[in-house]
């Protein structure tokens, strides 16, 4: 193959792709090296999915480009998929931009429209995009040097960076410092013409930040109090990449515009939108508009692709430890390729796509041998660990329950072998018995807050207490599958 690499205005590498297919890509020697980055983040289900190749072709044979002034179905339907999975009140989708930088800038258009004000706030470590206005906002001074001429209208605050506190502090006894300074910043940095914060709600660029609990939140207090509109950059999040649709889901917190790429395209499309709620609503179309954004290909990948991984989010796989979201992040954004088997079967489900489930079968088999033995050497284990009767009965009552409610559950598959799992859960008394459990903690953690806003207890306190709520909470979610 003939090496133009001397022609190109950017420096790139040796290694020439000839071809991929999943995780790996290969070289014209047909070598195949395994692609840990997925590509620029962005391939969540992989080089070549087959689902979305097809949708590509089938897209291609109908029409590939038509302005964006007309309805089309992809075009519709991926919209409408988007304002359905989105936060509540984030109902309307601006699909006519080609990237997350141009979603972002969009982002901050519709909120210096409606504001009437110019200056926006983002982090230290954010990198919110590649366009002029986009690099100036970014927190990364190496990216800015080369351009004298950037707008100024931006100013970084530090990041929640619990690990590397800018202020010094320890998450215990913080109260949260880093987000009330910002009040500060607005209040003496800036030009009192703040439209908009543009924050990611875990820092992708920054080192896959997880902000402390209640500090989106407390973001959010402010903006409302200020009149000043929240952006999350879901450009690299969101689409499933943290385990939920949205990270904002993990907080509690509805921005009033979310924006989404990268991972949307599943396996490479150029597809990008912005989600906003009312209120950043009525910007004229043509004011942010580009010739291949709400491009057909990309819309109809996406929604056999990227959009397709919310049937994969519809089994609430909550996750309240945020240590363990910061290994579900790391491991997604930057290994995403390498873990997307955690999405893939339910989207191969949806997909229609058959597939094996011999392991599956083999841990529930595996999962049923383990309690079936354990079960029948209860009073020889209770005897060598000298436990009283009273702890024996206690035990195998529990276990009782368990395998009876595995019965029933069983029983209700083979009944209805096309149920849901939220179904199953529902019909079972095991799920009632955990839905009410579940019940209890949410009442608990609303007990926690007031007696913290009640000053009777401290913020270690709270945050102490909330592990162990957080921990009984994952264990209630985790496998029963006891038969």
């Amino acid at each position: 193959m003939l090496d133009t690499s001397s022609h190109l205005y950017y420096n790139v590498s040796d290694f020439t792709v000839a071809d991929a297919e999943g995780l790996y890509v290969r070289d014209e020697d047909g070598n195949e090296f395994m692609d840990c980055s997925a590509g620029t983040f962005n391939l969540s289900l992989g080089y070549r999915h087959p689902a979305v190749v097809q949708a590509i072709k089938d897209q291609a044979d109908k029409l590939i480009h038509v302005s964006s002034s007309y309805q089309t179905h992809p075009i519709n339907e991926m919209t409408s998929m988007l304002a359905e999975l989105a936060p509540a009140g984030l109902n309307h989708v601006h699909p006519k931009v080609s990237g997350g930088s141009s979603a972002n800038e969009g982002a901050i258009k519709m909120a210096q429209r409606v504001t009437g004000r110019t200056e926006v706030i983002t982090l230290f470590r954010a990198h919110v995009g590649q366009t002029m206005a986009m690099t100036a906002l970014s927190g990364n001074q190496f990216r800015k040097e080369p351009f004298p001429t950037l707008p100024r209208f931006g100013m970084q605050v530090p990041d929640p960076y619990c690990y590397r506190c800018f202020y010094r502090k320890e998450p215990e006894t913080c109260g949260l410092l880093c987000a009330d300074r910002i009040v500060d910043f607005i209040e003496y940095a800036s030009q009192g013409e703040i439209a908009a914060v543009l924050i990611e709600p875990i820092s992708g660029n920054g080192g896959n930040i997880v902000p402390p609990d209640g500090y989106l939140q407390r973001v959010r207090e402010i903006c409302d109090e200020k009149g000043i509109k929240l952006i999350f950059d879901e450009i690299q999040t969101g689409i499933g990449r943290t385990g939920r649709m949205f990270a904002a889901e993990y907080f509690d917190v509805v921005p009033d515009a979310i924006t989404v790429a990268k991972s949307l395209g599943g396996s490479g499309a150029q597809v990008a939108a912005i989600i906003t709620n009312d209120d950043l609503l009525g910007m004229e179309s043509d004011h942010h508009s580009f010739t291949y954004g709400s491009n057909l290909i990309a819309a109809a990948a996406g929604l056999r692709g990227g959009v397709s991984l919310a049937v994969a989010l519809s089994v609430d796989t909550a996750v309240p430890n945020r240590e363990f979201i910061l290994f579900v992040v790391a491991a997604v954004v930057l290994l995403s390729m390498v873990v997307q088997g955690l999405l893939l079967p339910a989207v191969i489900r949806w997909a229609r796509i058959p597939s094996d489930d011999t392991e599956e079968r083999e841990t529930l088999q595996a999962v049923r041998s383990l309690h079936v033995e354990a079960y029948k050497a209860l009073d020889q284990i209770a005897a060598d660990a000298g436990v009283c009767s009273e702890a024996v009965q206690h035990v195998r009552a529990d276990m009782d329950f368990k395998r009876d409610a595995a019965l029933e559950s069983r029983r209700i598959r083979d009944d209805n072998p096309d149920i849901t799992r939220e179904e199953l859960e529902l019909q079972t008394l095991l799920g009632q018995v955990q839905a009410l459990r579940l019940a209890v903690i949410t009442y608990q953690r609303g007990v926690l807050k007031r007696l913290r806003n009640e000053g009777v207890i401290d913020m270690n306190i709270l945050h102490r207490i909330q592990e162990r709520l957080d921990t009984e909470e994952v264990r209630i979610l985790g496998p029963v599958e006891l038969e």
